[in-house]
């Protein structure tokens, strides 16, 4: 294990001055009277304020999406002024970005509204952006979350990440309005265009592979493809940035035909003959037709579908266990029903969906799973850093990479993507300096979930860190023993150190039927591993003092063995114990344990954290890992960090390097 020092973020407040007068002209008053009204979200106050100043105005509810949107206004400054017309700088309270409001209004004793644009504007070096520490925006997020659950204004979960460790989560609202089934972070959202960035992650890795070309033509790939001039002009590359002219499916032909549209060829078959909208690389327009057409070339390329292809090669080694886009006739646990707004009253949007998923999206998810597969993409386990970089570099459109929606604003730089449609919203936004990573996940409609990672990311502290982090090793085997660490073992296997992934460190641990076949150690030359052939407890754990902010970071990696004889393999299981006579009880995990608790011990006072554990329904096979756990919260106190496998049936062989 490797204990890297790290220094604290670097928190930054900025106070804005005092918000100005309004002057006591008429078009002074009548923003004063707005502003309020609006802040409020009183009803009664907005429908006044129509009456009196706005006969001509839509209904409040419109009035009603903005506030729900923006939170409401601060008046940052008045740009220009005359009795009947204003420029004012305002501030949205949730998302903080700026807006420009430019009124004009009758001179008249009850003056009338002439005309109103609200435009948002860019933040100037003058007005600099207030942010909070972690644990604040965690507490001002939390009570926007109650807020907006008493409204009813948004329903789904969300998650804040800070370099491989939770720090918030939370879910509100309900999965299925009819049964009132809560939302969990489990819950498995529809997640909209959010799809893609799988799918730039597939398209990548079969570049790698020399499969694929970025430079490649769709006609090279799909020789048989219906249009010609598409076929001969447009790239991979123009497809992964959204400049290959290949249009949308979405409208009345897809509406029609939305039950009968359920793989990536028959989109190709009913939207594949139309010409490029424009000259291949030349411009950017947003196109879903074009990720389908990466799915049906990931299809032709790796002989896979493409539904297999992401699931064996991106979900899996990502631990992305509740991710998929399964038909929507199949039965889907957690899957949570979404709402869409019609007549102010939430419906089903049952009718708006496709057959299922697809590589431009559809899918769904839950928001442990994207921070996970956030923390996949950045560590290097599904694409290369170089691959990396080629994803988020802006093309031509500045806002936007290879299925990567960017924001490039210094240190606050990010990258991810947002889906929605009727009755569900998402957003993963990926921080590479400061290292959080925020996702929120909701079954209602746009933009809620995207608003409410707008309201974290004004708040974070994300300023990178400074200080250069110097690794204290711990142990990283290449003695080729255990020294150092405390061993326990119960009934079948134990602990060894290995060189081989194919030589067994002891023969007498391996038969004919269960060959030793791990990864060779992914760091130096040796790795730790516990094996077993039957019931038994492996235990291994060593002491650390946490005295300075420490982020601990290890490999991981394990096999769950198959009977060669009878084709028998044990799933995992996780209850809370490590009892090899519990009933199922077949997992691997890594605790932070209070050095005074017994090894076996799974009682919530003894164990400080759990960095790792396999979860029902894993994978039977994790490749290398990494995986980080910021130690800094247990600052001046002693933990054991142990590895605890325990196993109640045959043929389980986990496995750890650290």
């Amino acid at each position: 294990m490797i204990l890297n020092r790290v220094a604290a973020l670097l928190l930054t407040f900025v106070s804005l001055s005092a918000q100005p007068s309004l002057p006591g002209t008429p078009v002074g008053r009548v923003l004063a009277t707005w502003l309020a009204a609006l802040n409020s979200g009183d009803v009664a106050a907005l429908q006044s304020f129509d009456a009196t100043h706005r006969p001509d105005a839509p209904a409040v509810s419109v009035t009603q999406r903005l506030r729900a949107n923006t939170g409401g206004f601060t008046l940052l400054r008045i740009e220009r002024s005359t009795p009947t017309s204003i420029a004012a700088l305002l501030e949205e309270r949730d998302g903080r970005t700026l807006a420009r409001l430019e009124l004009e209004v009758t001179d008249a004793a009850n003056p009338v509204v002439v005309s109103s644009t609200l435009r948002r504007a860019p933040r100037t070096a003058d007005i600099q952006l207030s942010r909070l520490s972690e644990a604040e925006t965690i507490s001002a997020l939390t009570a926007k979350l109650n807020e907006q659950l008493n409204g009813e204004q948004f329903s789904g979960a969300v998650l804040i990440g800070h370099r491989g460790r939770i720090v918030f989560e939370k879910a509100v609202g309900f999965a299925d309005r009819g049964s009132r089934t809560p939302n969990t972070p489990t819950t498995r959202f529809r997640n909209g265009s959010m799809n893609k960035m799988f799918t730039a992650t597939a398209v990548m890795q079969l570049v790698e592979a020399g499969k694929l070309s970025l430079d490649d033509t769709v006609g090279k790939v799909m020789p048989d493809y219906p249009n010609a001039e598409v076929a001969r002009k447009v790239t991979i590359r123009h497809l992964l940035g959204h400049t290959g002219g290949t249009g949308d499916f979405f409208g009345p032909l897809f509406a029609k035909n939305r039950l009968t549209l359920k793989t990536h060829g028959d989109y190709v078959a009913m939207f594949g003959t139309r010409a490029p909208l424009h000259e291949p690389g030349k411009e950017f327009r947003y196109s879903n037709y074009g990720m389908i057409l990466l799915g049906a070339i990931i299809e032709r390329v790796s002989g896979l579908s493409y539904f297999d292809y992401v699931r064996t090669k991106v979900f899996e080694p990502a631990g992305m266990t509740s991710t998929g886009s399964l038909p929507e006739t199949a039965t889907v646990p957690n899957r949570a029903a979404g709402y869409m707004r019609s007549n102010d009253a939430w419906v089903a949007n049952t009718d708006t969906l496709p057959w299922s998923g697809t590589a431009a999206g559809g899918g769904y998810s839950t928001v442990r799973d994207f921070f996970r597969f956030a923390d996949a993409l950045q560590s290097g386990r599904l694409v290369s850093t170089a691959s990396l970089t080629q994803m988020i570099t802006p093309g031509v459109n500045r806002q936007y990479g290879f299925g990567m929606s960017l924001a490039r604003e210094g240190v606050t730089r990010s990258f991810g993507h947002g889906g929605g449609a009727p009755g569900q919203n998402g957003d993963l936004r990926i921080y590479p300096d400061s290292g959080y990573v925020v996702v929120a996940l909701s079954n209602l409609d746009p933009p809620l979930a995207s608003r409410l990672v707008d309201f974290i990311a004004a708040r974070l502290p994300l300023t990178p860190e400074t200080t250069t982090r110097t690794p204290r090793v711990i142990d990283d085997f290449e003695s080729g023993s255990l020294a150092g660490w405390t061993i326990e073992h119960r009934e079948d296997g134990n602990w060894f150190t290995y060189q081989d992934g194919r030589q067994a460190p002891d023969p007498k641990q391996s038969n004919a039927f269960l060959p030793f076949n791990v990864p060779n150690p992914p760091q130096g030359k040796s790795a730790a591993v516990s094996e077993g052939q039957g019931p038994g407890l492996k235990l291994t754990y060593r002491d650390i003092r946490v005295d300075a902010p420490v982020m601990l970071e290890l490999t991981a990696f394990y096999v769950n063995g198959i009977d060669g004889l009878s084709g028998y393999s044990s799933p995992f299981a996780a209850p809370g114990t490590l009892a090899v006579d519990a009933g199922p009880n077949q997992q691997f995990r890594i605790d932070l344990l209070a050095p005074t608790a017994p090894s076996d011990s799974m009682a919530v006072t003894d164990i400080r954290a759990t960095v790792f554990v396999t979860a029902p329904g894993a994978p039977a096979r994790m490749g290398p890992t990494p995986i980080r756990y910021d130690l800094s919260p247990g600052r001046g106190k002693r933990c054991d960090c142990e590895s605890r496998v325990p196993a109640t049936r045959r043929r389980c062989a986990p496995v750890s390097t650290t």
